[in-house]
């Protein structure tokens, strides 16, 4: 059950991510009219996949931009976002791409506005916590499926997407 769950949801960010990508490659000239600095902190982990001999990479990112601050100021982030899965590095360029599009719906500025704190230690825990304490316990074995599908879950979860999962 959950892996097909998690399946569906992989299935509809892939179709997302490729939608926009279609619409909004960046032509050399988009590019250069991108956000003044964007900046991608990623992290990643290894967990072991049955039937290879080398581990497969799970990446999680922080994504946020920050205009050029006053001399002698530095730069605040104005939005983070946290992707993460199993994936070569082109889909995982395009899944970062889509990502910093859809920067104006990230809600960061608000919160950063009421105090709270948005750090980049967050990203690691992320990464420790959904790969090392999930999917690193005694004994367990993964393929990719199953591992991208319980990825895709805990994301779901976490990023307050589980509903769309059951609609």
């Amino acid at each position: 059950m959950g892996e097909k769950q998690g399946r569906q949801l992989e299935c509809q960010d892939q179709a997302e991510i490729e939608k926009t990508w279609r619409a909004k490659t960046p032509k050399p000239r988009e590019v250069c009219s991108a956000p003044q600095r964007l900046y991608v902190s990623p992290d990643g982990t290894h967990i072991p996949i049955r039937g290879q001999k080398e581990w497969s990479e799970v990446k999680v990112a922080t994504i946020f931009t920050a205009g050029i601050p006053p001399k002698g100021e530095k730069p605040v982030r104005e939005q983070t976002r946290y992707v993460g899965g199993l994936e070569d590095a082109e889909t995982f360029y395009k899944r970062l791409y889509v990502e910093a599009l859809k920067r104006k719906r990230m809600r960061y500025g608000y919160f950063r506005r009421k105090g709270y704190f948005i750090g980049s230690g967050v990203t690691e825990s992320s990464c420790k916590h959904l790969v090392g304490t999930r999917l690193k316990r005694a004994g367990m074995n993964w393929d990719k499926q199953q591992a991208q599908a319980i990825l895709q879950l805990r994301l779901a979860r976490l990023n307050d997407r589980w509903d769309c999962l059951w609609n």
